[in-house]
Parts: C-alpha cells; sequence; structure tokens
C-alpha cells in the first residue's frame, strides 16, 4: 500500500512517484556493507553480541539470548522437513479486548484516532472464525496482548487448547519496553514465544481468509516461507529520513521494501532468530518504542496514518526473506485492502462498495490478476464509520451462516434480526444496486 499526503492508505503502489523512475532512494552501498546479511557471513557461528546480552548497554540478560546463542544457524532452509510434516501456528498482536467495540447499536461509535490507540470494531474475532473454517488445519492461533492476557469473552471453552493468549510483555528481554502501543515492537518478539512451531504465519487482527487455504499458500514443501506481496525483493534504506535527533537510528540495519501490502507473512523461527542474531542493537532499539518511531525522536508522536511506517514489519520480513535467500516469492493479487477517502461524507459509498465486494471476493475495476489465482486474502482495514463496519459485518455474517459450526467462536450477536437492527435504517433502505456493490456470489 501507498501513503497518500492526507494519510490515507492507498492500492499497492510506490511510496512516492514511480518506483521505476527511482524516485524512491535504494539501499547505499555503505548501508548495504552495514546489514551484513550476506550468506558468508551468516554461517559462521558468531558469538552473541555483547550489546544483546549485557547489562552496561542498558539491555538486561534474557534466558532467551542463551537460547539463541545455542541454535544461531544450525537449520538451514533445505534442512526442513517435508510441508506433510510440521505444523504451522497463526500470530497475532492484537491491542485486548478493552479497545474493542464488540457491542451492537448504540453501544458502537466511529472509531477516531491513530493505530496507536488500537481502536476496532472487534475484527479479530472475525479473522480467527474464517480461518477456522478455512485453515482448518492449523496447529495453535497465539494471541499476543499486554499484561494481563485476558481471554476475550468470544472465545469458547472449547477453544482453550487451540488459541493460546500470551502476555507479551513476558517476551520483551527489558522490562521497561512493555506494555507498547506498537504492533511493530510487538511483532519483533512474536519468535520468542514459548512453544512456538518453527513454521508460523504472522497475522494483523483485521486479516480475513476468504476462501479455503492449505500449507501449500504460505510454505513450500520444504518448509520454506513463502513471500506473498508484490515487489518484496526491491530494497530501500529502512528509515525514509535521519535527520538529527535524540534518537538515532543504530548503524547495522535491515532494509525493507518500497510498497505496502497487507498480506499475511509466512516466517520460520529459524529466520526470525538469525534477523535478531544479525541486528541485536537495531531489535532491541525498535522494541524500545512504545508507539510507532517517527524518526529521529521517540516522542514525536505521528498524528497521521502515513508517520511512524518506517519500521513496519510487514516490509521488512517479506524483503529480507529474499534478501538471504531463505524465501521463496510467491506473489498473491494486490487485493486486500480499500482505500478509505476522508472526503467521500458520511457514508462513504465508494468505500463501501470496494469493502462489500472484497468480502464477497468480487474484483473491483482496478483489480486484476491471472485466472487461477482468485485472492484468498483481505483486510478489514481503514474502517473508521460504525456504518460502515455494520454493513460489513452484515455481509460476513451471512458468509459465517454458511461456515460448519464454529469449535472457537461463540458468536454473542449472531442473529440476523439483531444485526439488521443495527444497521442504520438509511443503510437498510438501500438495495446493493443503489450502494453500488455487487450480489454476494452463490459460491462461498
Amino acid at each position: 500500500m501507498g501513503v497518500s499526503s492526507r494519510g490515507a492508505l492507498l492500492r499497492a503502489e510506490p511510496e512516492s512517484g514511480n518506483l521505476l523512475q527511482g524516485t524512491k532512494k535504494r539501499a547505499t552501498d555503505e548501508s548495504a556493507k552495514n546489514r551484513a546479511g550476506s550468506k558468508e557471513t551468516r554461517e559462521k557461528l558468531w558469538p552473541l553480541p555483547d550489546a544483546f546480552t549485557s547489562d552496561s548497554a542498558g539491555q538486561a540478560a534474557s534466558p532467551f539470548a542463551e537460547d539463541v546463542n545455542q541454535q544461531r544457524h544450525q537449520q538451514s532452509a533445505s534442512a526442513l522437513p517435508p510441508a506433510s510434516n510440521f505444523p504451522i501456528d497463526f500470530v497475532y498482536c492484537w491491542a485486548g479486548e478493552a479497545q474493542q467495540q464488540d457491542g451492537q447499536g448504540a453501544g458502537v461509535s466511529d472509531v477516531t484516532g491513530t493505530h496507536n490507540e488500537g481502536r476496532g470494531f472487534g475484527e479479530l474475532r472475525y479473522s480467527i472464525r474464517y480461518l477456522e473454517a478455512h485453515a482448518p488445519w492449523f496447529n495453535k492461533v497465539y494471541i499476543l496482548t499486554d499484561t494481563p492476557a485476558q481471554r476475550p469473552a468470544w472465545l469458547t471453552e472449547a477453544s482453550n487448547d487451540k488459541v493460546v493468549m500470551i502476555d507479551r510483555c513476558t517476551l520483551f528481554p527489558r522490562a521497561q519496553d512493555c506494555p507498547t502501543k506498537n504492533s511493530d515492537a510487538c511483532r519483533l518478539v512474536m519468535h520468542r514465544i514459548p512453544g512456538l512451531s518453527e513454521h508460523f504465519v504472522s497475522m494483523d487482527d483485521d486479516f480475513i481468509v476468504l476462501e479455503p487455504v492449505a500449507t501449500s499458500d504460505f510454505f513450500t514443501p520444504q518448509g520454506q516461507p513463502l513471500v506473498l506481496p508484490e515487489h518484496a525483493d526491491e530494497g530501500a534504506e529502512l528509515y525514509d529520513e535521519m535527520p538529527p535527533g535524540p534518537d538515532m537510528p543504530p548503524k547495522n540495519l535491515p532494509s525493507r521494501m518500497n510498497w505496502f501490502h497487507h498480506l499475511p507473512t509466512p516466517l520460520t523461527i529459524n529466520f526470525t532468530r538469525q534477523m535478531e542474531i544479525t541486528y541485536p542493537a537495531w531489535y532491541a532499539f525498535a522494541r524500545s518504542h512504545h508507539v510507532r518511531f517517527v524518526c529521529c525522536n521517540a516522542s514525536d508522536v505521528g498524528t497521521l496514518e502515513s508517520q511512524g511506517l518506517d519500521e513496519n514489519f510487514q516490509r521488512i520480513y517479506p524483503h529480507m526473506l529474499l534478501e538471504w535467500s531463505m524465501g521463496i516469492q510467491h506473489t498473491r493479487p494486490p487485493f486486500a485492502t480499500c482505500v478509505n477517502h476522508h472526503d467521500e461524507g458520511s457514508e462513504q459509498p465508494a468505500f463501501l462498495k470496494c469493502m462489500m465486494n472484497k468480502v464477497n471476493g468480487v474484483p473491483q475495476t482496478e483489480d486484476v490478476w491471472k485466472p487461477g489465482s482468485q485472492p484468498k486474502f483481505m483486510a478489514l482495514q481503514n474502517i473508521k464509520e460504525a456504518n460502515t463496519w455494520f454493513a460489513v459485518q452484515s455481509v460476513m455474517e451471512s458468509h459465517i451462516a454458511a461456515m460448519p459450526q464454529s469449535a472457537l467462536v461463540a458468536f454473542t450477536h449472531s442473529e440476523a434480526s439483531a444485526l439488521q437492527g443495527a444497521v442504520p435504517r438509511r443503510l437498510q433502505t438501500k438495495t446493493p444496486s443503489t450502494l453500488g456493490w455487487l450480489p454476494m456470489p452463490t459460491k462461498i
């Protein structure tokens, strides 16, 4: 996704101008040297750097550090088991149920503020419900929240073994770095989850698996992660700008891709641990940011959605998987997100049409993909107004009604009558044709 000058997330396109015209700067030779990402370097059995283990570096030693040191670079991608033999977990970083509006009718209001607040409409419940229906083979779901890691009320008792709540503050090496409102910092500790499978997929709480998926949609038979976003091989310096400030990044940095794509990110513990070993100072630096970091002053909290995206995890890990030849490019259509234009008025007709079509798996005019590559993922992102949420929610409920009964998610308001009563009358009185979205396909 690109980002407009108004801060709206756009469909997949370069951050600034035409990528082919080179308007976006690439990683310099000097930064490439600093990345220390060559195969020859990574194959060395380095001792764990002092900055990662020493109290003198401002970071308390972690039991995990010794574990990483013992397992460093010992497992190559070619040595991984075949796809049919390994479990796959799904991991979410979540602001918690207190930040969600799961109620009905008047209990739900428009979402305001930035991503730092983590407010939402309870999208995680739908994400897990669709995951259960379309990827029933998954091993476990891990949900990372701040202390206390309370289970949401909508999870069933039967879900206890499959859906695991994790107090993410126990995963940070430095206690002062958590609680945090920074989802990117959370994603830099995912691989520390006790009992996490070697193969896992990072999910956002608003990701929806639209179609049945197999393990081959995420990993090769040999266990290599599939890199789903387009142009992940086209690198750029990690930070757009580095003006002098009190919080300057370390010199040894990973690189990232230019573009934004909101897609699941298949990963391995082996890769993420090698990343932490290679860039220990940067991991400690990024984890210390309690909100999205605007370089180079951690106290400068950005007010636009376009700010604080330099450390965006979904731009770093896919690119580095290709940079290190540890992932395989497997581009998925750039279908996931709709643009929420702030000047469309209260009913947001174009945005609503886009969201309804994507939930139904129906292409927009600008969506292009090859035959046989029907989009399998979307994001319930950029929904700000309760009216829009209720309309999208109602369509998702119609899909869920055709799914097998859930063993994990209890829908406290799945009754169609309750949802219909929650949808504002000005939306109820409009037919799909007058709103401009297409009817739900007969095949679900």
